[in-house]
């Protein structure tokens, strides 16, 4: 849960958890990863469970972004880090 003492309302945000959720992979907008790293390894995860040709999109610095190869296939995630306050 995150709060900031200026914001009326809470938000809270779903964490990945690498032990638990590495082997079927489910993603939620807002969802917190601890590493850039611990994302990439998820995606790589999921579009092998998933069977779906994922390409990785030009990082820049603060940024991921995956898309789907497959035709008429929507499915793209994008990451960028918080800055969050307690």
């Amino acid at each position: 849960m995150v709060a900031n003492s200026t914001d009326e309302e809470v938000k809270s945000y779903t964490v990945f958890n690498e032990k638990t959720d590495i082997n079927d992979p489910t993603f939620a907008l807002g969802m917190l990863f601890c590493t850039s790293n611990s994302l990439r390894e998820a995606v790589q995860k999921h579009a092998i469970v998933k069977r779906k040709a994922i390409r990785q999109c030009r990082n820049f610095s603060k940024r991921i972004k995956y898309v789907c190869k497959g035709e008429g296939c929507k499915w793209k995630i994008h990451a960028s880090p918080m800055h969050l306050r307690s």
